[in-house]
């Protein structure tokens, strides 16, 4: 067999508007119009992803590295896509290890303890946290260097919920984001809970 027919091709989609984070923390005269309904149904398309994820057969997967950096616009900035899944791994596998970064990671994660796909709610719930609140997690902290962000997690310390504000029905949203950030993933909601909820907003 000839070498060229030896190589491997990976095709991938171009996402003409880059990531959700470049949109977000942009200073340039391009930048589109930040909405409140372009916030929700990004998170909708982000919840539904993630949810379909988890619900994947024969075996869920989780992403483990949920953050704006990952999350890719197109169709004029109406379209999320996840990507990045260099950090994705099969559900029954036993995880313990400090995968992801340490903004959005679950508090379960940086105690190596083992963890669910619940770790990816409490990362969603940071994401979705970050584009209400159109700050950077953990920006008021005067050391962000990643060990003390780790430790504020570790802590059950989290942003502040009340930067999400002057939107329709916040008590709700708010609720929603806390949620996602319980200490105990048990009581966390499922990615499919999310979804719905936020298609109802």
């Amino acid at each position: 067999m000839e070498d060229e027919e030896r190589k491997t091709l990976v095709l991938m989609e171009y996402a003409e508007c880059g990531s959700l984070h470049d949109y977000l923390y942009c200073d340039g005269e391009q930048k589109p119009n930040f909405k409140y309904m372009h916030a929700l149904e990004w998170m909708h398309q982000l919840a539904k992803g993630v949810a379909y994820l988890h619900a994947m057969k024969p075996r869920a997967v989780i992403h483990r590295d949920l953050k704006p950096a990952n999350l890719l616009l197109t169709n004029e900035f109406r379209t999320l896509k996840i990507a990045d899944f260099g950090t994705v791994t099969e559900l029954a596998t036993v995880m313990t290890g400090n995968i992801g970064t340490p903004s959005y990671m679950a508090p379960e994660v940086v105690h190596a303890k083992v963890y669910t796909e619940k770790s990816d709610v409490f990362s969603f719930g940071i994401v979705l946290w970050e584009v209400l609140a159109q700050k950077k997690p953990f920006y008021h902290l005067e050391n962000r260097e990643h060990f003390a962000i780790l430790f504020q997690i570790g802590s059950g310390k989290h942003p502040i919920l009340e930067d999400v504000k002057n939107y329709p029905d916040v008590q709700n949203l708010r609720y929603v984001i806390r949620s996602c950030w319980k200490m105990e993933p048990k009581k966390r909601p499922t990615m499919e809970h999310l979804a719905i909820c936020l298609d109802d907003r």
